[in-house]
């Protein structure tokens, strides 16, 4: 079935509680104010709690309340439950971070209605659970806001899943712009086949536009390159910009296109990854005259961006087997970084260790571990000490006079540091009495993580709030489920109030191709929020 939505009377409701410039001005200054007293919180990064001590940043008494609170309570603190008989600091603290939580709702499927009128069918076959929600529900979204006569502009459009069902299923022009080669022919590929498969004659082909768009793509550059993609000049004057987890500095570029053109007409953008902006001094952050002046970018960092992307939904419905699966990691990550920083001082290596999944961390010892990971550091590039040129994969392609590059010096350091079995079991027996502090430290974190995406969000609204000020609708909105989607929160905008239905079909139908056929007829129905 298709999952449709209707934007502009029947959407779920915002997930800030008010929708007003000034009160939303006022939001952001106390969402500042709580991030700003818990900075310890969120400006070191999870598996530096044993290498800074962070357990001497909590308030008094915090530490020894949750060290005696049971499991359940502590994952229930993310709802903004306190455990039972805690301080009223740390009460304060719970009830705060869940006060400035996004109303966003845990258990449906985003009060966006079913049409079973209308059949996707091959178009999200073979696609994970995940994606096909997110696809089908966003497809349905932007065919909303996109009269027959626009088109829609997908930045970021990857192997083409999104608009390969807005342009098939709801016969509305699409150019999906993506820097990808690969993700484009991926996306050619699997329409030609669909093609086939379907056998449609009325079947709106995909405008692919293989462009790379940097943060400083202005929203005229843009439309110059829609001009030379081959959509139709009739669809040029109405184009609505769509995003489906735009990634880092994406999500603030396409905002500030959709504000630049009158043409832009809509916007639906679900963004993510905010660590990945241009950290630590993003160009794109903050976007809004308000934020600016709040001086958020003094507040958060590029960990608190990183600790905005966590899903505290997923945190509470752990049951005690997965909690016990969690802290087992948990410990064996944040010990691997007390012993590079031990063993390894003055190399500042990354973090990011090559292991495939967690359930391959789960089934080693603890000494397995250590010696797996650490043969498998990357060196950071500002730790070479000529200026080599260096390859993708942080290799050093020049030798030095002694024929060997600096990398693989730097890799015979890491081996020659390896620590014995003795050593590593020291260290594990050192720790092992505090493993349970870091989920205590984890679920800190988690509780905070929800008010700082809040922060990220509505500094986006406002930024739409100042470029148009007249604008008919600007929304942040719960789109997808929480349960399938942690990044679920859609900015959609309207410059313009639409036009009815009846009028948008007639119009739409002077604008379309010989032999396209009809937009299809979507029931129109109640939605329960």
């Amino acid at each position: 079935t298709l999952l449709t939505c209707d934007l502009i009377s029947r959407f779920q409701m915002n997930v800030f509680p008010s929708n007003n410039k000034q009160e939303l001005e006022a939001h952001a200054a106390e969402l500042v104010d709580l991030t700003k007293e818990y900075l310890w919180l969120h400006n070191y990064r999870f598996v530096e709690y044993f290498t800074k001590e962070c357990v001497n940043l909590f308030p008094p008494d915090w530490m020894s309340n949750l060290r005696a609170c049971p499991e359940a309570s502590l994952r229930e603190m993310v709802l903004g439950k306190p455990p039972p008989g805690c301080c009223d600091s740390l009460a304060d603290f719970v009830k705060r971070c869940a006060a400035y939580r996004m109303n966003r709702h845990q258990n449906d499927s985003s009060g966006v209605q079913i049409d079973s009128s209308v059949c996707v069918g091959d178009y999200s076959r073979d696609l994970s659970v995940k994606k096909k929600h997110e696809v089908e529900l966003m497809a349905g979204t932007v065919n909303n806001l996109t009269p027959n006569s626009g088109a829609v502009v997908d930045i970021g459009s990857g192997k083409g899943y999104l608009p390969l069902i807005v342009s098939h299923v709801y016969k509305k022009r699409v150019a999906a712009v993506e820097a990808s080669q690969e993700n484009v022919k991926a996306a050619t590929n699997r329409e030609a086949m669909l093609t086939k498969k379907q056998k449609h004659k009325d079947n709106i082909p995909t405008c692919y536009v293989p462009k790379f768009l940097t943060p400083s793509t202005c929203g005229s550059e843009l439309c110059e390159i829609l001009k030379k993609s081959g959509l139709p000049e009739s669809n040029l004057n109405t184009l609505t910009l769509t995003g489906l987890h735009s990634c880092g500095d994406l999500t603030p570029s396409i905002l500030k296109m959709f504000t630049t053109l009158p043409q832009y007409k809509s916007l639906c953008v679900v963004g993510c990854c905010y660590y990945k902006m241009s950290w630590p001094k993003p160009k794109n952050f903050p976007m809004s005259e308000r934020c600016k002046q709040l001086r958020i970018n003094d507040i958060l960092t590029q960990v608190s961006a990183q600790l905005a992307c966590e899903s505290s939904h997923r945190w509470f419905q752990m049951d005690d087997e997965s909690w016990e699966k969690t802290k087992n990691i948990s410990f064996k990550r944040a010990v691997l970084e007390v012993i590079i920083n031990d063993l390894l001082s003055g190399l500042d290596v990354l973090k990011k260790i090559a292991i495939k999944s967690n359930r391959t961390v789960g089934k080693m010892s603890f000494e397995e571990y250590i010696l797996w990971t650490l043969q498998r550091l990357r060196i950071r590039k500002d730790d070479l000490t000529c200026d080599h040129p260096i390859d993708g994969g942080g290799h050093v392609i020049n030798e030095n006079v002694e024929g060997e590059s600096e990398e693989i010096l730097l890799r015979k350091k890491v081996s020659e540091s390896l620590p014995t079995s003795e050593k590593i079991r020291e260290y594990e027996t050192l720790y092992s009495p505090r493993s349970r502090d870091l989920l205590i430290w984890a679920t800190l974190r988690e509780c905070i993580s929800a008010p700082l995406e809040a922060l990220f969000l509505i500094d986006r609204v406002l930024y739409l709030h100042d470029s148009m000020p007249d604008a008919h609708r600007i929304d942040a909105v719960q789109l997808f489920s929480s349960e399938h989607s942690p990044r679920n929160v859609a900015l959609v905008a309207q410059k313009d109030q639409p036009l009815p239905e009846s009028i948008l079909s007639e119009s739409g139908k002077d604008h379309r191709r010989a032999g396209d056929s009809d937009q299809p007829d979507v029931k129109r129905q109640k939605s329960d929020s």
